[in-house]
């Protein structure tokens, strides 16, 4: 879906692209009409000193008007004179006037013409007011464009993030596809494990092996014991084995093995993963009981000399058997007060959130009776592991 949304943001992309090539082909024309502008800028001024001029000839125009009224005049005068002709003074004073009269008139034709030449002038500028008005006008439409394209840029830098954006996913999303095929082969090699552990399981027990393993635990040899415990501890865990193992008596095996003097970290670790696989079924939780295997459990936790790791597994593997009420019950009768002070203090144990949950659960659980008393109080259980 990614995909596509991705070739879509491309089309989208060529269209912008497209319409960005129009967009700078309207800008160059907008240059050429800013360029044109200017030149109708310089020819408004060019009107307005003409205008100036033109009411310099309209007040021209006011004065010929009079001179035309004084030209009817002379007309009048010249029929007067025709009427005059046999009066000689007369006749020359009136030319005289004619003469006047003919050089102003001379004048105001000198001004109409004049006159006439700004009238053309002024045809030729109302002509360029129009243009001016339709080049405005295109202007507006310039300006618009301009507003739509800048409008168009935002949206392609928009686009143009959303594609940054989409070539990141691109390059998670193979990453994830690649881990995908990884997880995919090794969950078939996981499988392919777990199946080889469940038919070598099932070989071994059909090989009896069950008994020399037991009888390993009862070797001197440290090394030998470790091996056996932690070999039968596996069988534990593989569920069709838990009731044979139970019949053939190992938790008794495991119990006289907590209860050595000697017994290593590793010893300690597998025989709580064996007690605790153990005890989930109902012949298992009076083996448990029948076994001993409390009180090497208790006598372990005992030891100054475990690890962390070592005492997480002890607590657990307690932790496990105060859920079961007969384990319980055995357990809380067993506890002494060195055991509950060992528990608190391992429950105070904040750099270790595991172990103070499990001794502060093991401590919350016991059965106190009225022969028994507990003045240390536990304390409250880490809120990260409640």
């Amino acid at each position: 879906m990614k995909l596509d949304c991705v070739l879509l943001c491309v089309d989208l992309i060529h269209e912008q692209l497209m319409k960005l090539d129009c967009v700078l082909l309207c800008v160059d024309l907008i240059q050429e009409q800013l360029m044109e502008l200017d030149c109708v800028l310089l020819g408004v001024d060019l009107i307005q000193d003409q205008l100036m001029e033109l009411d310099f000839l309209l007040l021209c125009v006011d004065l010929i008007q009079e001179q035309l009224m004084e030209l009817d005049c002379v007309l009048l005068g010249v029929d007067l004179i025709q009427e005059q002709l046999m009066d000689p003074d007369c006749v020359l004073l009136c030319v005289d006037l004619i003469q006047e009269q003919l050089m102003e008139l001379d004048c105001v034709l000198l001004g109409v013409d004049l006159i006439r030449e700004q009238l053309m002038e002024l045809d030729c500028v109302l002509l360029c007011v129009d243009l001016i008005q339709e080049q405005l006008m295109e202007l507006d439409c310039v300006l618009l464009c301009v507003d739509l394209i800048q409008e168009q840029l935002m949206e392609l830098d928009c686009v143009l993030l959303c594609v940054d954006l989409i070539q990141e996913q691109l390059m998670e999303l193979d990453c994830v596809l690649l881990c995908v095929d990884l997880i995919q082969e090794q969950l078939m090699e996981l499988d392919c494990v777990l199946l080889c552990v469940d038919l070598i399981q099932e070989q071994l027990m059909e090989l009896d092996c069950v008994l020399p393993l037991q009888s390993l635990l009862k070797t001197p040899s440290a090394e030998w014991r470790e091996s056996a415990v932690t070999l039968l501890s596996a069988l534990t865990s593989h569920t069709p084995n838990k009731a044979v193992l139970v019949s053939e008596g190992l938790l008794e095996e495991v119990g006289q093995l907590l209860l050595r003097p000697t017994c290593s970290s590793v010893i300690i670790t597998h025989s709580c993963s064996i007690i605790t696989g153990l005890s989930g079924c109902s012949e298992g939780q009076q083996a448990v009981t029948e076994a001993r295997c409390s009180s090497g459990l208790l006598g372990a936790l005992l030891s100054p000399s475990l690890t962390d790791d070592t005492l997480i597994h002890l607590t657990s593997c307690l932790k496990n058997l105060m859920t079961q009420h007969p384990l319980k019950s055995e357990l809380s009768v067993m506890i002494t007060s060195e055991h509950v002070s060992r528990l608190v203090k391992l429950s105070g144990r904040s750099q270790n959130p595991q172990l103070s949950y499990n001794g502060a659960a093991v401590i919350s659980r016991l059965e106190v009776t009225g022969d028994q008393e507990i003045h240390s109080r536990p304390p409250l259980l880490p809120p990260a592991m409640c």
